[in-house]
């Protein structure tokens, strides 16, 4: 049931994350902790922390259960 409703409403679930402040303590622990390099996003929705490790030299992929938000 979890992965058909996100399924359905991909477009509204992608939406309300993206409208959301992006996580910017979650963000300044990676950039301490963490050196880019080969990166998996394991439940990465649409993509928005996807992109910023992208963004931050990550070597990252994507990989979420629900197709339509990938």
């Amino acid at each position: 049931p979890t992965l058909d409703a996100y399924d359905t409403h991909a477009a509204q679930y992608a939406q309300d994350w993206l409208d959301q402040a992006a996580p910017d303590d979650m963000y300044a622990l990676l950039e301490q902790h963490f050196s880019p390099g080969p990166t998996a996003d394991v439940g990465c929705g649409a993509g928005r922390d996807t992109a910023w490790l992208a963004s931050r030299g990550f070597d990252v992929r994507g990989y979420d259960a629900s197709a339509a938000l990938l």
